[in-house]
């Protein structure tokens, strides 16, 4: 995995924790996935799809801005289409970071919850590339 693409997962992550952090809500599918995102610093509400019926969760958030970090493979593309068409609200910010994220997924997990892992790699690399003369042990 190139520098670049750590970067470019980093950032947008990093602009993911400040819609976060001003109240809205993130969509994913299970308990790994929010533990993931809470490692990362994610604060903000978390919404997990186990055991609830899409429907239910459109309804139930039908007139807020909602981001749905399902995972990006069929069955979480699936999944974050089947919440959005029966949502009357805004879907930019959904698609918005499935795009972003999506771009890179040729490099990165499609799952969820490996985001924190790679993140995690990615902030190591951008304290070693501000300071390349810095001492490993």
């Amino acid at each position: 995995m190139n520098k670049e693409v750590l970067e470019e997962f980093k950032e947008t992550l990093d602009e993911l924790k400040e819609y976060s952090k001003m109240g809205i809500p993130i969509i994913v599918e299970g308990q790994k996935d929010e533990a993931s995102l809470r490692e990362i610093g994610i604060t903000g509400p978390i919404i997990t799809i186990s055991g609830m019926k899409l429907l239910e969760i459109a309804e139930m958030l039908e007139k807020e801005e909602i981001i749905v970090l399902t995972d990006f493979d069929r069955r979480g593309d699936k999944m974050a289409l089947t919440i959005l068409s029966y949502r009357v609200g805004d879907s930019t910010l959904t698609k918005y970071f499935r795009s972003k994220i999506r771009k890179l997924k040729a490099h990165i997990t499609p799952c969820v919850e490996g985001f924190a892992k790679t993140y995690l790699k990615a902030c190591r690399m951008e304290k070693t590339y501000k300071n390349p003369f810095r001492r490993l042990n």
